[in-house]
This record gives C-alpha cells, sequence and structure tokens, in this order.
C-alpha cells in the first residue's frame, strides 16, 4: 500500500492509497460476488448466513486453520459479529472488544448484523418527495 502526495510532497489527508492491481486482487477481478447490491451481498452477509448455519470456519482460508484453533478463529468470528451488530446500543465498544480478545469470558450470542440483504417476495414501492424552498428577493 502506498501513499498519495501532492505535488508539494505534503501528504494532507494522511489516506491510504492503494494500486489497482490491489483492488483487483481484493475484490476478485471485480467480481459481481463481491458487489452489494448488484449481485453480491458482502462478507457480513456471507459470515452471518454461515455463522447462522454453524458453518462459520467455511469463511476462513485453510492456511489460517493449519497454524490457529479452531476455537480461537470462531471466537475472532463472533466477536466481529459483535461489532457490526444493526443497534449501535448493541454493539461492543473498543475497550470491551480488546478485553473479549484478550480473555476467555463468555460472550452474548451475536445479533443480526446491519447492512444484511432482507429481501421479500413483496412488491416495491417508491416513494419520492420534492421539498421547495421559497426565499424573498
Amino acid at each position: 500500500m502506498g501513499k498519495h502526495f501532492d505535488e508539494s510532497g505534503a501528504n494532507p489527508a494522511e489516506l491510504p492509497y492503494f494500486d489497482l492491481s490491489i483492488i483487483v486482487s481484493a475484490t476478485c477481478n471485480f467480481s459481481l460476488d463481491n458487489k452489494l447490491g448488484e449481485g453480491g451481498f458482502g462478507a457480513v452477509y456471507k459470515v452471518w448466513s454461515l455463522w447462522q448455519e454453524g458453518r462459520a470456519m467455511e469463511i476462513v482460508g485453510s492456511w489460517m486453520t493449519e497454524s490457529d484453533s479452531d476455537k480461537e478463529v470462531l471466537r475472532c468470528i463472533h466477536i466481529a459479529l459483535l461489532c457490526v451488530q444493526e443497534s449501535a446500543n448493541d454493539r461492543p465498544n473498543m475497550s470491551d472488544v480488546a478485553f473479549m480478545l484478550c480473555n476467555e469470558i463468555a460472550l452474548p450470542p451475536p445479533k443480526q448484523p446491519a447492512f444484511i440483504f432482507k429481501g421479500s417476495a413483496g412488491a416495491v414501492s417508491i416513494n419520492d418527495v420534492t421539498l421547495s424552498a421559497i426565499q424573498a428577493r
């Protein structure tokens, strides 16, 4: 990962800059399976579905399960799902996350994450509203 600098050499925004090759690799060549709203449902949806089916380890690459125990990997996935719950009040703060990662405490069951596909077979309606502001000259 490189950084983008302006002509003077300054980096005022301090934002990461990713080469196109990195983005292509991370998105499997811009696969529709990874495109939210247009074919794919995103990683959170996939993990949530696998978690509910008791198959969360399927999201992990085989290289990771060789060096880490399944129990630790599942715990990390569990904590990650707690961090993306729909209600912000249900999400742990960062100090709670650090404590959960460093200690063997019982974790609450995760609730449905935000930003997952909630499809239905029903009809869709769109309401358009136009606001007009009247101003004096």
